[in-house]
């Protein structure tokens, strides 16, 4: 979803950063397949926590399990 995300919105050039809260499940998944991630989305860096109000954020629902992304761009 975030790499998805990041190509309608963002130019490849851009350097963002992925902001994350999770279910304990999701927020596994994400820790476990960081580099993973933050290669396929070309973010410069993934923080779980409380997303900023700057960034444009999304909801998603995968296999009952609720995860919230926001991408903010670091640099471009």
């Amino acid at each position: 979803y975030a790499k998805s995300i990041r190509d309608e919105l963002f130019e490849i050039s851009d350097e963002i950063t992925i902001f994350y809260t999770a279910t304990p499940r999701l927020a596994s998944v994400f820790k476990q397949f960081y580099t993973y991630i933050q290669s396929e989305t070309l973010a410069t860096t993934l923080i779980e926590g409380s997303i900023p109000s700057d960034t444009y954020n999304e909801t998603f629902t995968i296999a009952d399990q609720q995860v919230h992304i926001g991408l903010k761009i670091t640099a471009s």
